[in-house]
């Protein structure tokens, strides 16, 4: 064989090589292409399952946003709850409360029946202290004068207003120029601006023709005479007009102020005018009924008309208005 034929038959066979080679190749090119696609479609496979996955994350958290919404239900219907415990704790507390306050109301109410019961036999006992007075002064008027056949002594008898009473005076004059009366000083409303404080609780008594309680000796009666209608009385009893009376009673009175003293009151005596000056309400109450009591042991007899016997802070006086809670005693006497 030449070397031609040798030549072509190699490349013939070079070219059978490439062919396979090509072959080979192509197949290989296939099979990468194979497992590229296949490749291809298990990312698929995994996206898909990676988005399944997200929307069963999405489902859980949708489940879990679901079960939060039912515990702030429950939180929210707990609370409620709550709430009602407490306004029904309110209530009752507001019921119990409302109790407390009707039973205190009971027991005000108890307390000021008390107080009107107290009130009603207070004014049964002044009710029976003015049946006493007035049978005091019934007797009184029989023993304050008499009748008389003939006097030594007869004077003029007037009615006279002062201090928003009307006193019967018997004018002595030509009696009185006989007589030595010692002379002293009244109590009057100098005496009030000295003693008060502010806020003080006052009461006054007036006693009932305050001069006809004190007896005349016997001896004396023909020189206290007058006469009415015709007839002829004498006084048996201190009358106002004689020059020693103011003098003689307010000696006995201040006997009365010097023990009402003792106990720490501020009294103020102005012939049948009686002031009291106490620091409280109870101790004026205290104060009035012992001093009445006093009083009427001593045989006087209280005008309840003209008196103040209710403890206030303002009252009249010697026909000034008397106020312990208007500042200082210049201001409130001036």
């Amino acid at each position: 064989m030449s070397s031609h034929a040798k030549e072509r038959g190699k490349e013939g066979d070079q070219e059978m090589e490439r062919e396979r080679n090509s072959k080979r190749e192509r197949e290989r090119e296939r099979e990468r292409e194979g497992e590229r696609e296949r490749e291809r479609e298990r990312e698929r496979e995994r996206e898909r399952e990676r988005e399944r996955e997200r929307e069963r994350e999405i489902e859980r958290e949708r489940e879990r946003e679901r079960e939060r919404e039912r515990e702030r239900e429950r939180e929210r219907e707990r609370d409620e709850r709550e709430r009602g415990r407490e306004r029904e704790r309110k209530r009752e507390e507001r019921e119990r409360e409302r109790e407390r306050e009707r039973e205190r109301e009971r027991g005000k109410e108890i307390e000021r029946e008390r107080e009107r019961e107290r009130e009603r036999e207070r004014e049964r006992e002044r009710e029976r202290e003015r049946e006493r007075a007035t049978e005091k002064e019934k007797a009184d008027r029989e023993t304050m004068m008499e009748k008389r056949d003939t006097l030594t002594c007869v004077s003029p008898l007037n009615i006279v207003k002062q201090h928003d009473k009307c006193r019967l005076i018997l004018d002595l004059r030509k009696v009185n120029t006989h007589l030595e009366a010692p002379k002293f000083k009244y109590e009057g409303l100098n005496r009030v601006a000295e003693l008060i404080r502010r806020d003080d609780w006052m009461f006054s008594i007036d006693l009932k023709s305050g001069y006809h309680h004190v007896e005349i000796h016997p001896s004396c009666w023909q020189f206290l005479g007058f006469q009415f209608e015709g007839i002829y009385y004498s006084f048996r009893s201190l009358p106002f007009g004689l020059a020693t009376a103011p003098f003689v009673f307010t000696q006995l009175i201040k006997q009365l102020a010097k023990r009402w003293r003792a106990s720490g009151v501020r009294v103020v005596p102005y012939v049948d005018d009686q002031l009291f000056l106490c620091d409280s309400h109870p101790q004026a109450c205290s104060t009035r009924t012992t001093f009445l009591q006093d009083l009427n042991a001593a045989g006087f007899v209280i005008n309840g008309k003209k008196s103040h016997l209710h403890p206030s802070r303002q009252l009249r006086f010697l026909g000034l208005e008397i106020d312990s809670t208007r500042g200082t005693r210049s201001s409130t006497f001036a």
